[in-house]
């Protein structure tokens, strides 16, 4: 984290920050990683995040990185909502992966016990359906 994040914390609450996250699977070591990084639009403050994906080798894939990478950025904006200044600003994911980013519009009701990651996703609904921004 950068020294000073009140110009982030600003950017944030006006939708002006962009969320970026990625992952890293290496299918013959059985490792998933991700991080991610929100920044001002100047990329003077910031505030990043990641690592390992925990879990079975048979479930560890990209896809499970990259709902890690948005589990990060979402826990992080719930950490931070006591000292973001209210708004109903717009958060702007990127992320080369659409079906991980279309995992926050489901409706937990559309998820089966066969669903990929449901563990994942599931939470990501969760904090995603209450966090404010």
């Amino acid at each position: 984290m950068s020294d000073n994040i009140d110009t982030l914390l600003e950017e944030i609450s006006d939708g002006s920050t962009w969320f970026v996250g990625d992952r890293s699977y290496f299918q013959y070591q059985d490792i998933c990683t991700c991080g991610w990084i929100i920044c001002s639009r100047d990329c003077s403050q910031w505030i990043k995040g990641g690592g390992y994906i925990p879990g079975l080798e048979k479930d560890l894939n990209s896809y499970c990185g990259e709902l890690g990478s948005l589990m990060g950025i979402l826990n992080c904006i719930e950490a931070l909502l006591l000292i973001i200044p209210y708004s109903q600003a717009v958060i702007k994911v990127a992320s080369d992966n659409d079906s991980a980013v279309d995992c926050l519009w489901l409706q937990k009701y559309h998820l089966k016990a066969s669903t990929a990651s449901l563990d994942m996703i599931s939470s990501l609904i969760d904090l995603w359906e209450f966090t404010p921004l």
